[in-house]
Formats: C-alpha cells, sequence, structure tokens
C-alpha cells in the first residue's frame, strides 16, 4: 500500500522547523508563503515541493529517488541534501537555489521549464538532462557541466549574470558534453574540457553574450557527415573569444537574423 505524508510548513522562518524522520512512498513539503527549513530525514521515493515560498532541505542522508518543484523554490546547500536523488523536476518559474558551493546536481527531468540558480556558489551539473522543456541557468557563478549531455534535448539558456563551463572529465566520462540541443547564451559558455568533447546543438550567443575557448584547443574540429554540430549564430554585440592557440572549426554564422 503506498504510504503518502503532506507537512505543511507555512509561515515558518528559515531555521525555525526542526523535524524528526519521516519515511514515506511520497511526501509532500508545502510552504505556502514565507520559507522554512526540514532538517529531518527524508526517505521517500517522491518528494514533492508544493506553495509558493522557499523550502530548505539541510539533512545531509537524505534518500530522495525524485525532487519534484512544483512551485516555488527549493535551497540546497550541499549534495546530501537530494540524498542521492536520481532526478529533480522543476515547473514554470520555480527556481533550484544553490546556498552553498560544491553541489552536485543529479540529473535533471525538466517537465516544464525551470530554473538552477549558482546564486553566487560554484556548483556542478552532475546528470544527464532529459525533457524537452527550457533549463534556465543563472546566478553569478560557473556551472560545470561534468557529464556527457549529448544526448540531451533540454534546451538550455544561459542567462546574462550566469557561466556554464563544459569541465574536465569525471569518474568515467572521458569527455564532458553540452546538450545537443538549442542553446542561448546571454552570459558565458566556456570550453574548457578536451576538444571532442563539446558538441552542442544550435547555439545563438546573444549581444553582449561570450563564447569562450580555453588556450590550445581545437574546439571541435568536423571530421565526417556523421558529426553532427548545429550552428553557432553570434548577434551584434557578442563575442567569440579563443585562447592563445586555441582554434574553432565549425559552422559560424555572424549576423542578426536566425
Amino acid at each position: 500500500m503506498k504510504t503518502i505524508q503532506k507537512i505543511t510548513l507555512g509561515l515558518l522562518t528559515v531555521g525555525a522547523f526542526t523535524a524528526s524522520g519521516f519515511a514515506a512512498q511520497e511526501i509532500e513539503l508545502n510552504v505556502d508563503t514565507g520559507s522554512a527549513t526540514h532538517s529531518g530525514l527524508i526517505n521517500a521515493t517522491l518528494a514533492k515541493k508544493t506553495g509558493a515560498g522557499i523550502l530548505a532541505l539541510s539533512n545531509a542522508t537524505n534518500a530522495i529517488s525524485v525532487l519534484e518543484i512544483q512551485e516555488g523554490q527549493v535551497d540546497i546547500a550541499a549534495t546530501g541534501n537530494f540524498g542521492g536523488t536520481a532526478s529533480f523536476t522543476t515547473n514554470p518559474g520555480n527556481k533550484l537555489n544553490m546556498v552553498g558551493a560544491g553541489v552536485n546536481v543529479p540529473a535533471l527531468t525538466m517537465a516544464v521549464a525551470g530554473t538552477l540558480d549558482c546564486n553566487g556558489n560554484a556548483t556542478n551539473l552532475a546528470g544527464v538532462p532529459a525533457g524537452a522543456a527550457l533549463l534556465s541557468v543563472s546566478g553569478g557563478d560557473i556551472l560545470t557541466v561534468a557529464v556527457d549531455a549529448s544526448a540531451s534535448t533540454t534546451p538550455m539558456n544561459i542567462n546574462s549574470d550566469a557561466t556554464v563551463a563544459v569541465g574536465a572529465a569525471v569518474g568515467s566520462v572521458a569527455s564532458p558534453k553540452l546538450p545537443a540541443s538549442a542553446i542561448g547564451v546571454s552570459g558565458i559558455l566556456e570550453i574548457t574540457a578536451a576538444a571532442a568533447g563539446c558538441v552542442p546543438g544550435n547555439t545563438t550567443v546573444a549581444s553582449a553574450g561570450v563564447v569562450a575557448v580555453d588556450a590550445g584547443l581545437a574546439v571541435p574540429g568536423h571530421t565526417s557527415a556523421s558529426d553532427v554540430f548545429g550552428t553557432l549564430l553570434f548577434q551584434t554585440g557578442s563575442i567569440l573569444r579563443l585562447g592563445n592557440g586555441s582554434s574553432w572549426a565549425r559552422n559560424i554564422t555572424v549576423g542578426t537574423g536566425l
């Protein structure tokens, strides 16, 4: 029999609420307004965040299979707050907010568009994005793509206050990649991985947006007809920054039209 629990945290302020452990197949954490902290253990196949308020998860030993942000915002300070979660889902206008540095964000399931806010903290995207809804990245620090996400069709928008970097190899992933789908760059897209690791889809660099290639990288050379790469479109006022000794041998369009 399915066990479902609902906890309404209401008007409590951050840090004011300490819960004992909860074990359920599904759990709903509701913050209608204001903010609240859940510091107790959550053991659930599905944890839903509802209400327009802010929920902070602070337990480093949570066991959550899927974290679903149906409304409002969830604050994450450490990787353990996810509890090894397989994925999270966001809905329109809702936000996953980093309040600590070095968090490894698990796989994203973008059922509907949402935002990942680094909030001034270096963050790692450690899981392959899924779903066709837009993932917006914001927050004034670097989101490092540390996985081979080339099979993902999740479009990404890099906001003007954000930097997304294709990072160094992590674990079994030799060549991290960006999603092979539409990417909008109003901030900075930085290529730091091995040349073969960057295979983004159609990329539009808006005015004041930057694509930066680290020194010494040939990013990436066209080798065959099956070596798929989308168009890289630089709009007026955008920048392609090549480090010393680097090169770009792909389809680049310069202009204002799409």
